[in-house]
């Protein structure tokens, strides 16, 4: 890939994690500081729920008010799965998604501290591996920004402490549970 997309005011992201807690204060960020457009990828609800109602109901559940009537030209959903090859999108979404956007945000995981890694890998570890395989094209990389958690620090810190990749642990082995391993790999 020979070109690497800047943001500019006409840029379009692509953000999966919306309907978490961070996501969607993100998303509220985006939709009220900046004219971007958002490609959004939600799971779709086993329930039979719209795209939009688990937008809505994320939005609700964490307080945040956005009227989504009127944005609703900024922002498009689509129905995917981090688990799934190809996050679950049909062809033509996915190309209409590398063709669109100019930078990607990955916020999204499945979150459970008490779940081993093996049952989050396929979400966390082999998902991710699926947005830089979307990042990459014939033409260009897509910039990824990935947002993770402070959680795979093993190092004390506090709030003015500055923490680099050299604190971050060698080995797997040295966290806790399985969501903090999947985060670290």
């Amino acid at each position: 890939p020979s070109v690497i997309r800047s943001a500019r005011q006409d840029s379009q992201i692509f953000f999966t994690g919306v309907t978490g807690l961070l996501g969607s204060h993100m998303f509220r960020d985006l939709m009220s500081q900046t004219q971007l457009h958002v490609h959004l990828l939600i799971r779709p609800d086993k329930g039979g729920k719209s795209l939009l109602d688990r937008l809505v109901h994320a939005l609700d559940r964490f307080g945040l008010d956005l009227d989504l009537d009127s944005l609703k030209h900024r922002f498009t959903l689509y129905g995917g799965d981090l688990a799934q090859p190809g996050l679950g999108l049909s062809d033509k979404a996915y190309t209409t998604i590398q063709k669109r956007v100019d930078i990607v945000l990955h916020s999204a995981a499945q979150v459970h501290h008490l779940k081993p890694f093996k049952l989050l890998k396929t979400a966390n570890v082999d998902g991710t591996l699926e947005i830089l395989k979307l990042c990459i094209t014939d033409h260009e990389v897509i910039p990824l920004h990935f947002v993770s958690t402070i959680g795979i620090m093993v190092t004390e810190f506090n709030a003015s402490t500055v923490l680099t990749e050299d604190d971050l642990p060698k080995q797997l082995s040295d966290l806790k549970n399985g969501y903090l391993k999947s985060k670290w790999v």
